[in-house]
């Protein structure tokens, strides 16, 4: 949901608006199912073969031209996950909820005919943005301290001030300056959407979740 009011006072073009972004998602990984597994190559094999006594050397078929000719190479490793693919979020829901509240005001100031400039502020507010229903183990205390096994806080207090300029250095308006600057918040961006799924296995309960074993 989005909302915003236009004013245009004089030389001040003036908007303030609202948004409210609500979404879920599922987060799931059938990774490993029902194994991964790596095998020496037959090279690798062949090299051991050369070496080792006669009794201690692997067999080998002729070719590999079926997967039980494959599967006749020694296992060098494997991994395995067992329990159900989807994460669990806040209160054991498959669901993780996202809420983002958004205020902004903004003014386009024509300073000049052939100066145009552009400020703003807004305020962000993301609830259940992190784990923080989430705290973390007794055995970090050395590391972190006691105070740092609380959840991560929710921040009030992520303003975002912009400001940008166009100025059209020459008279034909065919050459236009642009210059801008500002701080923005995404603490669930691409890049630490991982990061937050990777910490909910790490602490939900033992026994829930995906658990992967090598």
């Amino acid at each position: 949901m989005s909302e915003s009011l236009v004013w245009q006072k004089g030389h001040h073009g003036l908007r303030f608006g609202v948004n409210w972004e609500h979404s879920t998602v599922t987060d799931s990984s059938l990774e490993n199912d029902p194994a991964q597994i790596t095998l020496w190559s037959p090279q690798a094999v062949r090299q051991f073969n050369q070496g080792a006594p006669q009794n201690a050397r692997i067999l080998l078929p002729a070719s590999f031209v079926t997967l039980d000719d494959i599967l006749q190479l020694p296992l060098r490793s494997f991994r395995t996950s067992v329990g159900p693919p989807e994460s669990l979020q806040r209160g054991f829901a498959k669901n993780r909820v996202i809420d983002l509240y958004r205020l902004f005001a903004s003014d386009t100031w024509r300073a000049h005919r052939r100066l145009t400039v552009n400020a703003g502020l807004g305020w962000a507010y993301e609830p259940n943005a992190l784990n923080d229903d989430l705290t973390k183990p007794a055995l970090l205390v050395p590391i972190l301290g006691a105070d740092g096994l609380k959840p991560p806080a929710v921040h009030a207090t992520n303003f975002s001030p912009t400001l940008g300029l166009a100025w059209m250095s020459t008279r034909d308006a065919r050459t236009v300056v642009h210059a801008g600057v500002g701080q923005y918040y995404d603490p669930i961006g691409s890049a630490n959407s991982g990061n937050l799924l990777n910490e909910r296995y790490a602490l939900s309960p033992l026994g829930t979740g995906r658990l992967t074993a090598s």
